[in-house]
């Protein structure tokens, strides 16, 4: 019964958020007049957060939680003229609350679907090398924003 609620509990979380994105459909000629906001979902560094895109439809920010159950943001450096590029960005982090990390690296977003210069869902695969202090680690990592 209780593995019930909670696949119940987790399916209504994600079918909330996927109902207030206003993602689909957006010329990355045209500005936007307001970020748009995505999901961000992987296996990497962040776990689940809101991507923010400005309003050229770049890689902005990152916001959520971390791989290590703690809290993670994420700003990338520069906004390439070309979408299918590497993204470099810093993170900064905690893992379990409390435990604070570092990350450098670089995203490789691929469109998925519809048009090529719209803003639409994406499957990303990063790079990266941090320090979990005193610790050093590298990965690679998968996610996807829709």
């Amino acid at each position: 019964m209780e593995k019930m609620v909670r696949v119940v509990g987790i399916g209504v979380i994600v079918l909330v958020f996927i109902s207030v994105l206003p993602a689909e459909g957006v010329s990355l000629k045209e500005k936007v007049e307001d970020p748009v906001k995505q999901i961000w979902i992987g296996l990497d560094t962040v776990l689940i957060g809101r991507l923010t895109r400005d309003e050229d439809g770049n890689l902005d920010r990152i916001l959520g939680m971390s791989s290590g159950l703690g809290i993670a943001y994420r700003r990338y450096f520069k906004k390439p003229e070309e979408f299918r590029a590497l993204h470099p960005y810093w993170e900064l982090g905690t893992v379990i609350l409390l435990w604070p990390y570092g990350v450098l690296g670089v995203t490789y977003p691929v469109p998925l679907g519809g048009e090529k210069k719209k803003i639409g869902s994406l499957f990303c695969i990063d790079l990266y090398v941090g320090l979990l202090i005193p610790f050093p680690f590298a990965g690679l990592g998968l996610a996807a924003a829709f």
